[in-house]
This record gives structure tokens, sequence and C-alpha cells, in this order.
């Protein structure tokens, strides 16, 4: 779930989707923080969406990040108070920072 910085802004924008085939799309709008949830997409990208492929070089992050959040969604029970301290950590194990 993205952040909505600018609300005003994220209502009144179209929205840039990336998209591969067998993976959920990754919606971001301006005036938001992170990637949209369904429920954001809906909300602030009536204005239109406009569908790209993932970058090459993205590709191997995002599928880091997934495997790393993944892992975080049970942080408590791993000895976590927060989540993105989780998240930093393992992504240092991966050798990401």
């Amino acid at each position: 779930m993205a952040h909505i910085k600018n609300e005003e802004l994220a209502l009144s924008t179209s929205c840039v989707c990336f998209v591969k085939e067998g993976q959920k799309n990754m919606c971001y709008s301006s005036g938001a923080i992170g990637v949209l949830s369904e429920e954001q997409v809906e909300k602030y990208c009536k204005r239109g969406i406009e569908k790209k492929d993932i970058p090459k070089e993205m590709e191997a992050g995002i599928v880091l990040f997934g495997k790393v959040s993944e892992t975080c969604s049970d942080y408590r029970n791993m000895g976590y108070d927060d989540y993105w301290d989780c998240v930093s950590e393992n992504m240092k194990s991966f050798g990401k920072k």
C-alpha cells in the first residue's frame, strides 16, 4: 500500500503500471509514495493507466524485494519490532542496501 503524500495530485493524474504475465501489476501515481494497493488503484487511477513492461534492470530487485517481503511478513515472530528493520537487515544479508 502506498503512502498518499498529495491526494489532490494522486486523484488528478493518471497512473503507470509495470506489468509482467503471472505477477501482480506494480502501479504508481504522482502524489503517492510506493506501490498502490488494488483498492488504491481503483481510487487513484481513474484518469487512466499507462501499462509498461518491467525494465530488465528492475526485475532482479523486484524479485529480491518480494522474497524479503515474504520473509518479513512474520517480522514480530522473527524478533523485529518494525517491519522495515526486518526488510533492511534481510536486504543486507542478500548484499543489497
